[in-house]
Formats: C-alpha cells, sequence, structure tokens
C-alpha cells in the first residue's frame, strides 16, 4: 500500500519533484512481485520484492518524461484478485496505466530528495511552483 509517491519532471538539465496521489483515497495498491531465493555466496534464504510498472498515463507520461512509464496501480478489487491468484498469467488484464482522471499532482520542495532532509517536516511535501514547470501543463 502507498498514500503518495514522488516522480522527478526534466526539464532543461534541471529536476521538478512532484507529489503524484490519488483524488479520492488515501492509500493505494500497487502491483509487485515477490520472490524467495538463495543467495549462492551465503548461502541465506532472501526475500525480495520488485513494483511493477507500466506505461504511462497521459498525466504520468507528462511528468514521468524522459522514461514514459508509472508504478502499477491497482483497484481495490483487482489488488484482492492480485494478492489471491494462482496463475500468473492471469495478472496480466491488470498490467495497463491508471486512470489518470483518478490522480492528482503537484510540485514540491527539491528538498524532497535529499539525504539530509527532515522525514517529519511536513512542508517538504506543500506544493511549490516552478517559472518553468508552470507552462508545461
Amino acid at each position: 500500500m502507498s498514500a503518495f509517491g514522488f516522480e522527478l519532471l526534466h526539464v532543461n538539465g534541471e529536476k521538478r519533484p512532484w507529489f503524484i496521489s490519488l483524488k479520492e483515497k488515501e492509500l493505494f495498491t500497487l502491483g509487485g512481485l515477490l520472490s524467495e531465493w538463495t543467495d549462492p555466496d551465503s548461502g541465506e534464504i532472501l526475500k525480495t520484492f520488485s513494483i511493477l510498472t507500466t506505461k504511462a498515463n497521459t498525466l504520468m507520461s507528462r511528468i514521468h518524461n524522459t522514461k514514459k512509464r508509472m508504478p502499477l496501480i491497482l483497484e481495490d478489487d483487482e489488488a484482492d484478485y492480485w494478492l489471491n491468484a494462482t496463475d500468473p498469467h492471469a495478472l496480466k488484464q491488470f498490467v495497463r496505466p491508471f486512470n489518470d482522471d483518478k490522480m492528482k499532482a503537484f510540485t514540491v520542495s527539491k528538498k524532497i530528495g535529499r539525504p539530509d532532509a527532515d522525514p517529519f517536516d511536513h512542508t517538504i511535501i506543500e506544493e511549490v511552483k516552478y517559472h518553468d514547470t508552470e507552462k508545461l501543463f
């Protein structure tokens, strides 16, 4: 589950961070894969996961403008099916861009990506206007 995410828009050699969430829901589900495997060097059994990506919807293709992709966001009923599916091929029907009418996004402080940023500083996710991105949207 996720409540929001961040993406970087590339403009004239600069990166502009965007806060992205859903309009009607506080939490949403990302489609991913869980693997259990044995490290060949240590013999340790590891559990790892990957968040899947798909082709970007219209909103995300403007924001994630270099690679044109987005995380796979699932509707609630799809998430239940995803978690309980026994046939992985049946999950292909859910691998598609999420409806961008259900999403919201705005630019935020460049502090968001810095390692020294205070994770409890709520001002990091307040909207910040950049003159070079306003004309793009």
